[in-house]
């Protein structure tokens, strides 16, 4: 038999999972607390009981799809690639929306960015997040520098410049959504990367598993 503890966690697990979907579908005004009870099969005074405020859903369900989707970023599902300029071209792949999940990643993100300005309860958040992808980013980039596969006097400032590319041109990807502009955007940050980082030959791209638009 499952604790009261146990069950609690589940049934917030439940809410946050439930959140995801009608904050990206919705967006965060749309999204109503009685549907996202009823798909966690929760009553409406339980995600009021976890959640004061919609910012906070919106918080807890940005952190739970940063970290699903992290799961590709550092692994490069399906199956692992060792060398760093296969790991960087995943990492960029996997930060842009290059399949349903991570699109509904973005989803999520754009209205962190919308309310985030208004509300400055959410930028922490935004901050952390911020954070967490820079270190991603700055462990495969520094791991280069270190081995000479690439050459870079500033990886700190090269990183900040990887983030604004995929915030860019990512969001390009999602306004046009087509597979065409996810294709363009990932071989403009590639190749934009790829030259600061002195590479001599293209970024090893790959397209994600079960892609989609």
């Amino acid at each position: 038999m499952k604790s009261d503890s146990e069950t609690t966690t589940g049934a917030r697990a439940r809410i946050i999972e439930a959140a995801c979907s009608h904050i990206a579908r919705n967006g965060l005004e749309g999204a109503k607390i009685r549907d996202i009870a009823r798909d966690a099969e929760v009553s409406t005074a339980l995600v009021h009981y976890h959640f004061a405020t919609k910012a906070d859903l919106l918080d807890a369900a940005l952190v739970h799809a940063y970290d699903r989707a992290g799961v590709l970023r550092l692994s490069g599902t399906p199956g692992s690639r060792a060398g760093l300029t296969e790991r960087l071209a995943d990492l960029i792949t996997y930060s842009l929306p290059a399949d349903t999940g991570l699109r509904e990643e973005w989803l999520l993100w754009m209205e962190l960015w919308l309310h985030a300005v208004r509300d400055p309860s959410l930028r922490s958040t935004v901050e952390s997040l911020y954070g967490k992808l820079r270190e991603e980013f700055t462990a495969v980039v520094a791991d280069g520098v270190r081995t000479g596969e690439f050459a870079c006097p500033d990886p700190d400032a090269t990183v900040t410049r990887i983030l604004a590319l995929l915030d860019g041109f990512g969001l390009q990807a999602m306004l046009l959504g087509t597979t065409e502009a996810l294709t363009a955007s990932q071989l403009a940050v590639g190749e934009l990367i790829g030259r600061e980082l002195g590479l001599t030959a293209p970024l090893p791209f790959r397209p994600p598993a079960g892609q989609q638009q």
